[in-house]
């Protein structure tokens, strides 16, 4: 008997023992997932199985469709794994796709560094050409282009180019400009011998025009003219007679612009012919009539500040000119010709309202010197001698103020 209670009591301990084994044991000693009963750790509610997005590679696909799978289960793939597969793959097509084109002629041709090369070269060469001929179109036409073009009577081609980039309202499509500017000149003649001493203040008008064969090439004219000028005739008695200063210029210019805009600068040159005149009474006898003329250069440039308005600075030159007095009343020579030239300076301004109207203004000042050799033929009313070597200092200073029209 007590045999028996011993055997039931162990029975009973060793049941006892087990039931103190941990939860998790069952989760441990449960069926793995490749079986096809439930799974009751991963089933539980501190575990859920979490259904991936990812779709599966190929072979993923056949031994889902053979295997587990056929339980109704889903079956967690490892993402890293088709995307790893999935890339390498991508490569190796890649990989095998170069080497088969650069592995043929026609892959070699195309794909070789030296072709590749001669192309970029070709490209440069290409964009090269489009830029100097760019360049060709918008610079100007040298000189010798432009008279050969007008000599041979050939469509003028590259100038009616640089026309089309211009501006509308630039002064460089006008073909034809006419100057009306009336204003003042101041006159003092230094000498010692009296005849030639003298000065004169009188109001003037000049009439000029320019025609311009191609926007750097023109030919111009010129005449300006004093009303209502007088002059000392007898320096004892301070009697006065009308006199009248006359100028007539005939030129060719050339010009350079500086730039494609309406406010680059310009720089005009050329060469003249001209001629000033002094007019007296016929028969004064204390002054005589003067006429100097010689071919000289000039020089002008054009500084815009706007597109409204331009500073001009200029002057002219003419190294030998052909100076004359004139018989009046009196037959007289100051001497033998000697050296004679002259200088002028030029300050203005252009106000544009237009392509077609502008106001103009200059300040100009002229000095022309006469060298005579030898000896008067009269004597000196005033010092009663006979004069050697006569020098004469002919000064002017003009003020402009006029319009501009051009076409």
């Amino acid at each position: 008997m007590r045999f028996l209670v011993f055997i039931f009591v162990a029975n009973l301990t060793s049941h006892l023992c087990f039931a103190q084994i941990d939860v998790s044991s069952e989760l441990l000693l449960a069926p793995s997932a490749t079986d096809n009963s439930q799974s009751p750790g991963l089933e539980s509610g501190r575990y859920k199985v979490k259904k991936v997005k990812n779709l599966p590679s190929k072979k993923a696909a056949s031994a889902q469709a053979t295997g587990p799978a056929e339980s109704g289960k889903p079956v967690v793939l490892p993402a890293a794994t088709t995307t790893t597969t999935t890339v390498t793959s991508t490569s190796t097509t890649v990989k095998a796709a170069s080497t088969k084109e650069t592995s043929s002629p026609v892959g070699q041709l195309l794909f070789s560094p030296q072709t590749q090369s001669q192309n970029q070269a070709q490209e440069a060469e290409k964009k090269t050409n489009a830029e100097n001929q760019t360049q060709q179109e918008m610079a100007e036409p040298s000189v010798v282009d432009q008279v050969r073009d007008m000599m041979d009577g050939k469509g003028q081609t590259v100038v009616e180019a640089y026309k089309e980039q211009i501006h509308p309202d630039d002064i460089r499509l006008n073909f034809l400009e006419v100057d009306l500017l009336p204003g003042v000149v101041s006159n003092n003649s230094k000498s010692s011998y009296s005849y030639r001493n003298y000065n004169t203040f009188s109001p003037k008008m000049l009439l000029g025009a320019k025609l311009w064969l191609t926007p750097f090439l023109g030919v111009y004219g010129q005449y300006t003219t004093t009303m209502g000028g007088d002059v000392v005739e007898d320096p004892t008695t301070e009697t006065r007679s009308t006199a009248q200063h006359e100028w007539t210029e005939l030129g060719f210019n050339v010009r350079k612009f500086f730039g494609m805009s309406r406010k680059s600068n310009s720089l005009q040159f050329g060469i003249h012919l001209s001629e000033y005149k002094f007019k007296v009474p016929g028969d004064s006898q204390h002054r005589v009539q003067l006429r100097s003329s010689g071919v000289g250069l000039h020089l002008l440039t054009r500084i815009p500040v706007a597109p409204s308005y331009s500073w001009t600075f200029g002057g002219k030159v003419i190294p030998r000119i052909q100076h004359t007095e004139l018989g009046t009343g009196i037959d007289l020579s100051s001497g033998s010709n000697g050296e004679s030239s002259r200088i002028e300076l030029m300050v203005g301004g252009e106000f544009k309202l237009s392509r077609e109207n502008q106001i103009l203004w200059d300040l100009t000042t002229s000095y022309e010197k006469n060298q005579f050799n030898g000896s008067a033929n009269t004597l000196d009313p005033e010092s009663g001698l006979m004069p050697r070597g006569v020098a004469v200092e002919n000064t002017f200073l003009i003020f402009s103020l006029g319009y501009r029209w051009g076409q």
